[in-house]
């Protein structure tokens, strides 16, 4: 877990221009693991081509606190969220972001599980591919991603290019001031759920 560092307990990390290439974890967060209620703040950082089977850069549990600013994600792969996995209440804060040719089995830039609250603002989404479900992002079990002034950019996967929610989730989800290009013939095109869509999910 965590193949270049771990943040743990209620560690308070920050880090400027770091970069991250080529680090692998059998478990979690090919590059970062952040556990219990522990804080990270990077800027101006850069992750290509880190593995794991949760979050292929950067994966974050119970209530950790993760943010990134103008911060790129390049091909990182994982078997759940190709850069970023948020589960367990944790609330990672991503601004003026990059998430670009990251690749999973589902969400291949973000997956967010098990009541996480992922918030992304003026970030760019770009190539992510997810070979099952939620090219951009998979949200499962009570997650609530927030977007705003977000762009999702030639996103693909076999099901919701954009977005994947699973069965049974009450997800909150909003999408604030957000592009989808190409323009979807119709909102549910890049939107895939399992059970139809929850009521809480928004988008202005």
């Amino acid at each position: 877990m965590g193949g270049a560092m771990i943040v743990a307990d209620t560690a308070k990390v920050g880090m400027k221009r770091a970069t991250f290439i080529e680090n692998a974890a059998d478990k979690a967060g090919g590059a970062l693991a952040l556990l219990g209620s522990s804080i990270l703040t990077v800027s101006t950082a850069f992750f290509q081509a880190n593995r794991a089977d949760l979050g292929g850069a950067m994966y974050s549990t119970a209530l950790a606190r993760p943010t990134a600013v103008a911060t790129v994600f390049l091909a990182n792969i994982a078997t759940n969220g190709g850069a970023i996995m948020a589960a367990d209440g944790s609330a990672p804060l991503l601004e003026q972001c990059e998430l670009t040719m990251n690749r999973a089995s589902r969400g291949g830039a973000m997956y967010a599980d098990d009541t996480a609250r992922p918030k992304l603002v003026g970030c760019q989404i770009k190539q992510n591919f997810a070979a099952m479900d939620g090219g951009a992002v998979f949200a499962a079990f009570d997650s609530s991603p927030d977007f705003e002034e977000c762009h999702f950019v030639d996103n693909n996967s076999n099901l919701g290019d954009v977005f994947y929610i699973s069965a049974g989730a009450q997800q909150t989800i909003k999408f604030t001031q957000c592009s989808v290009y190409p323009h979807p013939k119709t909102f549910n095109e890049p939107l895939m759920a399992e059970a139809g869509f929850p009521e809480q999910v928004h988008v202005w």
